[in-house]
Parts: structure tokens; sequence; C-alpha cells
């Protein structure tokens, strides 16, 4: 079992649990919304042998998509002794498929620390609603990371719009094309540049990489919309778990695994900020508390509307997309 689709209305979308239960694909009126990679370049691990690092793997094998990050996000650590991957083991296991209708699937993975992950993804009409549970098997309380890992098309001029936060830019993160000066700090949407003030509410034209965390969040949702062909996507997530948003934009990167040849645009609810790690994490006070012989629920949901040059100012759970009103 590859890859299965699920539908209502106009929209489907298409889930790979052999591939860590990732969306493949989110469509909507035949308009394809989740970037896909295409090039055949560089080989995929799987397909082959490894990298020798186990981040150098997963970035070889990734296609896009919409991937869930569990039990770690970011860097891969040690903990209690066992080696977690990078983005965790989860988004590259074979999952198990407990139940499936034409519009709604759900699959469930075990981890390498002792919980077990189940999620139901559910499609209505331009809405997707991914529902997920953390089930600790075993009699000691286990903090986890959890996030998810969208990623969209960056088409130049794209808008990103998300409620007033702190904006803080990593400390390590200097790409050859980067434009944001690491470790910088600012209030949405702007931030220092290496050199020039940064507007991260725009995806510009020519190449550019950004990497930044988005705390603090006075509302949790974010949204992207593309006014010139009229479509865009808003995310509603749950602020208990999801506390942090990761902002990644890959456009013409030249480094590895991009070779220059992909657009992309990551807006991801995470549960922790920086990216280095659940040790880390931990060591900090940070995480997400499954209980010992209990379970920890969350969700996020994804909408799809007619975008236009109103700003997004709010995405709600049942996937209602509220925008500005129109100029006088």
């Amino acid at each position: 079992m590859t890859e299965l689709t699920l539908a209502a209305g106009a929209t489907t979308v298409t889930v790979a649990p052999g591939r860590g239960g990732k969306l493949v694909q989110l469509e909507h009126g035949g308009r394809a919304l989740l970037a896909q990679r295409t090039s055949p370049v560089p080989l995929r691990a799987s397909a082959s042998t490894t990298y020798g690092e186990e981040k150098l793997d997963w970035l070889s094998d990734y296609d896009g998509g919409w991937d869930v990050l569990f039990p770690n996000a970011g860097d891969a650590c040690l903990v209690d002794g066992i080696p977690l991957p990078f983005h965790g083991e989860a988004s590259r296991a074979d999952w198990t498929v407990e139940e499936l209708a034409d519009d709604h699937v759900t699959m469930s993975t075990p981890c390498r620390l002792p919980v077990l992950l189940r999620r139901t993804v559910r499609v209505a009409e331009a809405r997707v609603f991914i529902e997920e549970e953390a089930v600790n098997l075993s009699d000691i309380d286990v903090t986890v990371l959890w996030g998810h890992h969208p990623v969209f098309a960056a088409t130049t001029g794209l808008r990103i719009d998300v409620p007033d936060c702190v904006v803080n830019a990593d400390v390590g993160y200097a790409p050859d094309v980067g434009d944001v000066a690491p470790a910088a700090v600012g209030r949405w949407p702007h931030i220092d540049g290496r050199n020039s003030p940064v507007d991260l509410s725009v995806v510009p034209g020519g190449d550019v990489e950004r990497y930044v965390g988005l705390s603090e969040l006075v509302a949790p949702w974010a949204a992207w919309r593309d006014p010139a062909v009229g479509v865009g996507v808003g995310l509603a997530f749950d602020p208990d778990v999801f506390a942090h948003l990761w902002l990644w934009l890959e456009c013409g990167g030249r480094d590895f695994p991009w070779l220059g040849n992909v657009r992309y645009l990551g807006l991801e609810p995470q549960s922790w900020w920086p990216g280095t790690g659940l040790a880390a994490a931990r060591a900090a006070g940070g995480g997400v508390v499954v209980p010992a012989g209990g379970s920890r629920s969350t969700w996020v949901t994804a909408s799809v509307f007619g975008a236009d040059d109103r700003p997004v100012t709010g995405v709600d759970r049942d996937g209602t997309v509220h925008h500005s009103k129109p100029s006088a």
C-alpha cells in the first residue's frame, strides 16, 4: 500500500503510510498546493546506501509534501541512551493503516521511545483535519518533541500572514544566499538582514534562504496567499502543543540536497524552538510531556481559500479563514 487517495468534493489528499504517513499532496480544484521534488538528484539513501550521516540520509530522501516530526524535531540526539534521528523516526516509518474510508484514514506507528503515535487525516471540502494522539506505553512520563512540516511552492510575490509574534533567527544558519542575520531578533514581519532589513511576509524573487522561529504568537494560526492566482492556504493549530512556528524559505540554495533545484516555503507548527533536538529541549525544560500510561492529543487544520490583497487576520480550528476588511 504505497499511496492512498482521500477525497471530498473538489479536494483530494494523497497519503503515503509507507513513507512516514506523510501527506504527499493536497489538491483543490485540480491545483496542487504542496511542493514536491522533481529532480532525480541527489540519489536517495533509501534507493542505495547510507551517506554515512543520518541527517544527509533524511535530506536525500526528502521530496516535499507534509511530514510529521516525532518524537524528535531538528538535530539528531541521544535521549535516555537511545539515538533519535534527525526529525524523528516517525517521519520515515512504515505506518500501519488502522481504518480507511473515502474521506479519512487512521494510521499508527511505534517509536524508539515508549510511545505510539496515531493520526487521523480527514478531508472535507477545501479543508483537511489532522488529529493525533501520542500513547505512552510505559509507567514513566515521556517528554517528546512534536511538529508538522508542511511545505508549499514558494512563488515570487507570495504573501505570508501570521499573528503578532517574536521572530528569532537561527544562530548558526548562514547559507550562501541567506539574507537574515544569524541570531537576529525581530517582531513580525521585520528582522535584521545580513545587508539590510528583511520583510519576512513576502517571498522575493531570485535566490534566498531563510530559517527563523516565530514564538509568542498571539493566536495559533498562519497562512500564505497568492493574490496573482487567487489561492491561499490557512493553518490553525493546537497552541497547547505547538507553541512555535518555524518559517523556512528555500529558494535556489546550492547546498545539499537542494542543488539550486527547489523553491519551498515551510510554515511549520512546532513544539520547540530552536531546532536543536529533544535532548537540548529537555535540558532547557521544554518539550511535550506524555504522561505515564496515558496519552496526549493534538490537532492541525488546513484550509484552502480564495486569496486577494486582503491580509488574513485569523484561521479557526474548523477551517474558517478571516480577512481584514477591504479598504474604503
